[in-house]
């Protein structure tokens, strides 16, 4: 389902931070994110919302993350 891929996906660009998620700088979110979208996770629905929940960070932050992340790309 869904939600597991999402879950999965998290976990395995995750693993690697060594803090808890709450206590990321905002460089380290950006950063997760950024790798979350090369991943492609916000492709699927509700991936924003679920990486909000996941990181305690605004929708609005997780928007700017993604927009900063697809102009790297370019």
């Amino acid at each position: 389902d869904m939600n597991g891929l999402m879950e999965d996906l998290f976990a395995t660009v995750t693993r690697d931070a060594g803090v808890p998620l709450r206590r990321l700088t905002q460089a380290e979110r950006a950063e997760i994110v950024a790798r979350l979208y090369e991943q492609g996770m916000f492709e699927l629905r509700g991936a924003v919302q679920f990486t909000v929940e996941k990181l305690g960070c605004s929708q609005a932050s997780v928007y700017r993350y993604i927009k900063n992340a697809k102009a790297a790309e370019e």
